[in-house]
């Protein structure tokens, strides 16, 4: 292997594993977004005097059941700190942004640049929560969309089911027997 494929060759793996890693949590903060403003909307309407006003006029189980909806939403919100998960990966994302700007100026970057890359890629990992490894998968192939061309794609793509893909941000899934099945695969176009 020549010195200059050695160099695209190490490029395109810290360039591929910040590409995986910037979606990551960029598909984290969203959904923490999306679900503190779930909290917020459920809060608000329920809890607003027009609502009170029309659910007052309901059975009284009716009122218990909105009000016990807003306290749990509002408790979940509370223990699980969508707020400053948000904030936490979108300051990930940031990092992980800042090492690719960092990448991209070196025009021939050194042995020492990519040791220190992979070295604050460490550093930044050290302060992640434990990844969803569907979710992982996920932006793994939507990575490769964006970097290969379509039969590259279609080898290494790894299909999940559905359900696995709907609920890739609440269950950390095992994937440790997810494989390419390159006839299955549907790239996203």
């Amino acid at each position: 292997m020549t010195e200059a494929n050695d160099v695209e060759t190490k490029r395109h793996e810290i360039c591929f594993y910040l590409q995986r890693n910037i979606r990551y949590n960029a598909r984290r903060a969203a959904f923490f977004l999306r679900w503190g403003r779930f909290t917020s909307f459920v809060g608000l309407f329920l809890g607003s005097s027009s609502a009170v006003s029309f659910i007052s006029g309901l059975p009284s189980s009716v009122s218990v059941a909105c009000g016990m909806t807003v306290a749990f939403f509002s408790a979940l919100d509370l223990i699980v700190g969508t707020g400053q998960r948000f904030s936490l990966h979108c300051d990930l994302r940031k990092r992980f942004l800042e090492l690719e700007e960092r990448l991209e100026r070196e025009a021939q970057p050194s042995d020492k640049t990519f040791r220190e890359m992979w070295s604050a890629v460490r550093r930044i990992e050290a302060d992640e929560p434990p990844h969803l490894r569907a979710l992982e998968l996920m932006v793994r192939n939507e990575v490769m969309a964006s970097m290969y061309d379509r039969d590259e794609l279609l080898e290494h793509y790894i299909p999940l089911p559905w359900p696995v893909r709907a609920t890739a941000q609440w269950i950390d899934w095992d994937t440790t027997s997810a494989q390419p099945e390159p006839m299955k695969a549907q790239p996203l176009t």
